[in-house]
């Protein structure tokens, strides 16, 4: 990845993929009595998103380096398999 610009598109896909993945994970329902007037009861209690965020960044991160090594290693030769 010479491109500057790649390997930012690269790592916000991978973060945003990484993002996803991270949503559900530790989510518990709200309990029925904590409820506010007019709130979802299906929503989650805390949801931690600025958490999620650092983890996903992280994650993005490592995948970014990985693809980044296996990109400048030239390792998936293709052109090697035929």
């Amino acid at each position: 990845m010479r491109d500057p610009v790649t390997a930012l598109v690269v790592y916000i896909l991978l973060w945003w993929l990484s993002f996803f993945v991270m949503l559900p994970i530790g989510v518990r329902q709200s309990a029925s009595e904590d409820l506010p007037s007019g709130a979802e009861a299906g929503a989650p209690a805390a949801p931690k998103i600025g958490q999620k965020m650092l983890w996903a960044s992280g994650l993005a991160a490592l995948l970014w380096g990985v693809a980044f090594a296996v990109i400048s290693t030239n390792a998936l030769n293709f052109i090697a398999f035929f």
